[in-house]
């Protein structure tokens, strides 16, 4: 079984791990509207959902900021 610990805060990111090398490339292809190096891998409307804010207005118990995000940049 997964265990994310016991905390108050929501879990938005999921705790999805990978390499410094996979995450660039992921940052390559969110900075290229869902394609990497010429080639299509999500649709623009897929991306524009990613980067939308998912949380509908949780509460961050335990943080110095109020939200979970603003614009594309995302907390928790």
């Amino acid at each position: 079984a997964t265990t994310f610990g016991t905390t108050a805060n929501p879990r938005v990111a999921g705790g999805g791990v990978s390499s410094g090398v996979e995450y660039a490339r992921f940052l390559q292809l969110m900075l290229g509207d869902g394609a990497y190096r010429s080639r299509r891998v999500l649709s623009a409307s897929a991306v524009a959902a990613m980067e939308a804010d998912q949380t509908r207005g949780a509460r961050i118990v335990y943080s110095p900021h109020t939200a979970y995000g603003a614009g594309t940049l995302r907390y928790g």
